[in-house]
């Protein structure tokens, strides 16, 4: 078959005419060049819409995502170590509530008990008016503003991260007293065997050979 052949049948298959296709392979085109189109609405280029509210994303998300990702992690580590105990339940019940409870919830209740109650965190908006001059006083003053949405954003992320560190811990830890089989060193010295601890097992002999 010739090449152009093969063209023809490759533009058929994928629908490479149509206009539809044609227009969003443009599209793709202009994206992979950072050109992201021109707002109808506000009558200036996308990407300049889109970068602003991007570095408020990440000043968000970022801090949210290392605050989960740590207390997830040490709580589910905790969690499978120490199995069936008051720290466990305790994560696991932290867990629950945390799938539980919706977001705008618990950013109001937020709201109602720092702001409102104990007016320690600002409602609401990312930075003070009256912020003074100095690095050290936009972080400061930025900081205060994102208590709140960390907070709220890490809660639901840190209950999943929890239960899915616990659960992929937990068979890494086996009790000894209850384990099938268990290698031990017999009376005899120069020889190993392979001794079972189940009752069941031990009176249907060794479950491995011995060796030496």
């Amino acid at each position: 078959m010739r090449p152009d052949e093969d063209v023809k049948r490759l533009r058929d298959y994928y629908h490479l005419d149509d206009p539809i296709v044609m227009r969003y392979f443009g599209w793709a085109s202009q994206v992979v060049q950072g050109q992201l189109g021109y707002s109808r609405q506000y009558k200036i280029p996308v990407q300049n819409l889109v970068l602003p509210r991007l570095q408020n994303t990440l000043i968000l998300s970022v801090p949210a995502l290392v605050i989960a990702l740590s207390v997830a992690l040490l709580l589910g580590i905790v969690s499978a170590v120490k199995q069936y105990s008051l720290i466990d339940y305790s994560s696991m019940g932290f867990a629950f509530f945390g799938f539980s409870v919706p977001g705008f919830w618990l950013g109001l209740m937020l709201i109602v008990l720092f702001s409102v109650n104990l007016r320690w965190l600002p409602p609401g908006g990312i930075m003070s008016s009256e912020v003074g001059p100095g690095l050290w006083a936009q972080v400061t003053d930025r900081a205060k503003y994102l208590v709140a949405p960390v907070i709220v954003t890490a809660f639901t992320e840190m209950a999943a991260w929890t239960r899915y560190t616990r659960n992929r811990r937990r068979p890494l830890r086996r009790d000894r007293s209850t384990h099938p089989v268990r290698l031990t060193r017999p009376d005899c010295p120069g020889c190993n065997r392979a001794r079972s601890t189940n009752p069941a097992a031990r009176a249907g002999g060794t479950a491995v050979p011995p060796y030496s």
